[in-house]
């Protein structure tokens, strides 16, 4: 990813998706290709690399969420400030009219709060979108459907610049959060006939987003991203551990940034918790140390 901004690859790509994350499609299809081609850029720095997807759900175990060892040093970086640390430390907010907090730099506020507010998904928000008859069932209301009120939850709950919609492109989290989004519809087209995953053709479809209008700032229609091979989409999504019980925490994330949560009797994939963050007291396995012994206590992980 650093390589990828060096090579000024990811101000493109943030310029690119601005434009496009305002005015263009509806449902997934816009996402869809600039995902896509921001991966194909990746992987001419790291062939064997990929974007992979945030699924909040995992995080909603916690008892603040933003304490997640996702967002230590070592991967996403802080949420409260200036981002120092993490693949995205101190980048700088470009262009100009992003510096929207008046300190130059990609800025976090996430969120205090637990997962009570919904500015995580949820198994019931992503049932409801998996569950849908259709794409247009996914993307109706058009002007504002479910499903997209849904994804600006984590925009919100980051907050900072991914809560400036022409500059939430800026924020690594958002193309790793809009990968989890594009995965929703996978899932979705997975349990469709193919006639049922067609762009809406309505009428009440706003202008500039229906089926024959150009989806800027590409070269396509709206309704071409629908045909992963017209759009050169060639990637897969493996199934989240949010949904498979585990019996170990190394069924769940190799990295070890999930645990194997076996209390309940039914094992489930959870975020650890970083030092410092507020954890179950008692419970430490729950707390994330790159050295040291985990512990809970005093509802606070220590190492």
């Amino acid at each position: 990813m650093l390589e990828v901004k060096r090579s000024q690859c990811v101000d493109v790509f943030f310029k690119v998706e601005a434009d496009a994350h305002i005015v263009s499609t509806i449902g997934t299809v816009e996402l869809v290709v600039s995902a896509c081609r921001f991966e194909n850029a990746l992987r001419r720095h790291c062939p064997t690399c990929c974007v992979p997807y945030i699924d909040t759900r995992l995080d909603c175990s916690l008892p603040r969420p933003r304490d997640s060892a996702l967002f230590m040093p070592g991967h996403f970086g802080g949420t409260w400030g200036i981002v120092r640390d993490g693949m995205a430390a101190n980048w700088v907010s470009q262009p100009s009219d992003c510096d929207v907090f008046n300190n130059g730099f990609l800025t976090r506020y996430a969120d205090p709060s637990g997962c009570w507010n919904g500015l995580q998904y949820t198994g019931s928000m992503m049932q409801k979108a998996i569950n849908c008859e259709s794409y247009d069932d996914l993307c109706q209301p058009y002007d504002f459907s479910d499903f997209e009120a849904d994804h600006g939850g984590p925009h919100m709950w980051i907050s900072g610049h991914m809560a400036a919609l022409p500059c939430a492109p800026l924020d690594p989290i958002f193309w790793s959060h809009h990968s989890f989004v594009d995965m929703l519809g996978e899932r979705l087209k997975a349990r469709l006939a193919p006639q049922q995953w067609r762009y809406p053709s309505n009428w009440m479809v706003p202008y500039m987003h229906r089926a024959g209008d150009p989806m800027r700032p590409f070269h396509y229609r709206n309704a071409d991203g629908m045909y992963d091979e017209f759009i050169g989409k060639n990637y897969f999504y493996e199934i989240s551990p949010a949904d498979f019980k585990c019996s170990k925490d190394t069924d769940c994330s190799p990295s070890g940034l999930l645990w194997c949560d076996t209390a309940s009797g039914t094992g489930a994939c959870k975020a650890k918790c970083q030092p410092r963050g507020r954890c179950r007291t008692g419970v430490h396995a729950m707390c994330y140390c790159k050295k040291g012994t985990p512990r809970c206590n005093m509802g606070t992980c220590e190492c």
